[in-house]
């Protein structure tokens, strides 16, 4: 749009052209300036993601222990709030291998979907959040501890929602790390003969939380 009256103005006046390009440089730059100042100023104005791993023991109502590796990334719609997605794996058994062995008392899924943030002082030292999840999770197929010789449990499918709490460490202005406090409710699979059981609601150990390492971008 601004090509064509430059190269008009170009064949009448090799002079005027080389003005319009000084002022077209100078008013680029201005402006320029003037976008990175206002960005500098209100760094909290501009979309940012944020990504993190967490890692960490758990324990359910069920009487299982276990462990949980997962991923995450977050957009920020707000300053103080985010939405964005997850993948975990979760492994929970009995700490006896007798009832594990008789009872088939474990539970192995992978665990996936979104989830929303409230942080009550983003981007400062200390940031507590609250967050809340809804997905659904996918159990591995296990063998049947009770008969070895039997095929593996093939993996069922549920649904679960949870609940969240945790406290970000601002290292700089990319790198976090913090406690995390979580509570899983499953729905399913239902536990059937020679099937893995169903976790119950599981949740952080309570003296022992997760720990979340993030970045943001």
């Amino acid at each position: 749009m601004i090509v064509g009256p430059i190269t008009s103005i170009a064949s009448i006046n090799v002079c005027s052209v080389g003005k319009a390009r000084i002022f077209i440089s100078v008013a680029g730059f201005a402006i320029t300036l003037g976008v990175a100042s206002i960005a500098h100023a209100d760094p909290e104005s501009r979309p940012r993601f944020d990504t993190g791993l967490r890692a960490g023991f758990l324990m359910s109502t069920t009487r299982l222990f276990g462990f949980l590796l997962g991923a995450e990334a977050d957009h920020r719609i707000l300053p103080s709030v985010r939405v964005g997605a997850y993948f975990e794996l979760v492994a929970l058994e009995s700490p006896s291998s007798d009832q594990v062995i008789n009872n088939e008392a474990y539970f192995e899924a992978y665990r996936f979907g979104v989830r929303g943030q409230w942080h009550i002082r983003p981007d400062r030292l200390l940031d507590p959040w609250i967050g809340a999840t809804m997905g659904a999770f996918v159990t591995t197929g296990l063998p049947v501890l009770s008969d070895p010789v039997a095929e593996p449990v093939p993996g069922r499918w549920g649904g679960d929602v949870g609940l969240e709490t945790g406290l970000d460490f601002h290292l700089g202005p990319v790198f976090t790390v913090g406690p995390v406090f979580m509570m899983v409710v499953p729905f399913g699979p239902v536990k059937q003969k020679a099937d893995s059981t169903s976790a119950g609601v599981y949740y952080s150990v309570p003296y022992l939380p997760l720990l979340r390492l993030g970045a943001t971008f």
